[in-house]
C-alpha cells in the first residue's frame, strides 16, 4: 500500500489526517489521526530487495475513550485486508487518549 492509498483510506474516516504532524499554527482539535512510515524491514534476495515491507504507524487521538472511532478506523483497516496491533495510551499533559496501530504495508 502506497502513501496516497494510506492517506485516502484514512481520510474516509472524515477525521482530520496528517503525515507526522499538523501545522503548529493551525492544529485541529481532537479527534484526529496522524500517520507515519518510520522504517522498513525489506526482504532481500539475489543481491536486491525482493519484497518491500514498510512499517505503518497510525495514531488516533481522542478527548475521551471512543470505541466508536476505534471501530471506524479498525473497520477501514479490515476492509483493506490490513493486519494490525493496537496499543492505548493516555497523554496526561494534553488530556487525550492515543490509540496506536502498528502494521506492515
Amino acid at each position: 500500500m502506497e502513501y496516497n492509498e494510506i492517506k485516502n483510506m484514512l481520510e474516509e474516516t472524515k477525521l482530520p489526517v496528517a503525515y507526522w504532524l499538523f501545522d503548529e499554527e493551525n492544529p485541529p482539535t481532537a479527534p484526529y489521526i496522524i500517520f507515519s512510515l518510520p522504517d522498513s524491514s525489506n526482504f532481500a534476495a539475489d543481491g536486491g530487495v525482493y519484497h518491500k515491507a514498510n512499517r505503518l504507524v497510525i495514531e488516533l487521538f481522542t478527548p475521551g475513550k471512543s470505541p466508536e472511532l476505534e471501530e471506524l478506523l479498525e473497520n477501514k483497516l479490515d476492509e483493506n485486508g490490513l493486519v494490525y496491533s493496537r496499543k492505548e495510551y493516555y497523554i496526561e499533559d494534553e488530556k487525550l487518549f492515543q490509540e496506536v496501530y502498528e502494521l506492515e504495508v
